[in-house]
């Protein structure tokens, strides 16, 4: 069996690092798949023997045929058994390039606010293509709910598969750690308004006054990194892009996540396969994976003194924060093998 896999880019976000981590675990089970990235640099890779290849295309919308062009001569070439597609323009390109060539075309929706930087015309296009796919997965109950709402896919052609942490690499090459606090918060995230980190910097100026000592480490890098950088307060360290978020993960006491919509988070995922305690906003995802006050904190998004208090009740209580650490992991190493073996069955049935 052959999978083409279709992704906007190779190098960024956590779509794209859950596809190329399933292209890999499903060529583990005799499933071939080659991922392929539209406006990626034009060449052929190698992701832990996974072939590679993007198709170089401007992301300027009229530049969108020609992704289609380049796709079609690609599946045309290869002849799959199935076009998977990850994220909203790769599933638009995905499903009429397979409708031409009579090929079955699959998507993971991994957003419960897909479009969001042009959210009429790309749900409008969604809407009216949504019937040439053969088979959507959601990665948390609340995207398949917005695929249900939103798109009007029917239930039968709807699987909720959750995500799972990639397997970890190679050791990458030791970085000094930034300074620990009596109280050390982790966040991983892009610096971008989707994971509204200026809330995170509101919650923790309100835990510094409790806590005077406690820092803050942010990694990643984003375009809304200078503006960050002017509000935030004291004890707020930047790391920028990170090789080594496992021994992070390992130094902190807190993950937590302010985010204003998701999926399914990748980095929540490999905090708690670290058994490091989290903290969430409510977004898309996370009540299918925190159960709150047992296998982590939920609190609404955007707000910052419900944050606040969450971080606090974790230092003063750290036994009960150990304790949703501990069920965190428990609840994440079964998410890999129900995934893999999700998938596989869907692709050869």
């Amino acid at each position: 069996m052959k999978v083409v896999m279709v992704l906007d880019r190779l190098d960024e976000g956590g779509a794209q690092t859950q596809a190329l981590n399933l292209a890999r675990e499903m060529l583990e089970q005799g499933i071939h798949c080659m991922v392929v990235a539209l406006y990626s640099a034009p060449g052929r890779g190698n992701f832990h023997g996974v072939e590679t290849m993007g198709l170089g295309v401007s992301t300027r919308a009229a530049a969108f045929p020609l992704a289609l062009l380049r796709l079609f001569s690609l599946c045309r070439r290869e002849r799959p058994d199935i076009v998977h597609s990850h994220a909203e323009a790769a599933d638009l390109a995905g499903r009429l390039v397979s409708a031409c060539l009579g090929l079955k075309h699959f998507a993971t929706a991994h957003s419960e606010y897909p479009w969001h930087w042009r959210r009429g015309v790309g749900m409008a296009l969604e809407r009216s293509t949504a019937f040439l796919t053969k088979q959507y997965f959601a990665v948390s109950s609340v995207v398949a709910g917005m695929l249900r709402e939103e798109l009007n896919i029917p239930d039968e052609k709807i699987r909720m598969i959750p995500n799972w942490p990639p397997r970890a690499g190679a050791e990458p090459e030791r970085v000094p750690l930034p300074p620990r606090g009596a109280l050390t918060l982790l966040n991983v995230a892009r610096l971008h308004v989707q994971k509204n980190q200026e809330v995170l910097l509101a919650s923790f100026r309100e835990v510094r006054k409790r806590c005077p000592d406690a820092v803050l480490w942010i990694a990643g890098t984003g375009p809304e990194e200078a503006r960050l950088k002017s509000l935030a307060p004291e004890g707020v360290m930047f790391l920028g892009h990170r090789t080594d978020v496992p021994a992070l993960l390992r130094a902190a006491d807190l993950f937590v996540l302010s985010s204003s919509w998701e999926g399914m988070p990748l980095s929540v995922l490999e905090a708690m396969r670290e058994g490091l305690p989290v903290i969430s906003t409510d977004v898309a995802g996370m009540g299918d994976i925190i159960t709150d006050g047992d296998s982590g904190l939920v609190v609404p998004r955007g707000d910052v003194v419900a944050l606040a208090q969450a971080i606090l009740h974790c230092w003063e209580d750290p036994q009960h924060a150990r304790r949703m650490g501990d069920a965190g992991k428990q609840l994440v190493q079964a998410l890999e093998a129900q995934g893999i073996a999700a998938y596989a069955e869907t692709y050869r049935s």
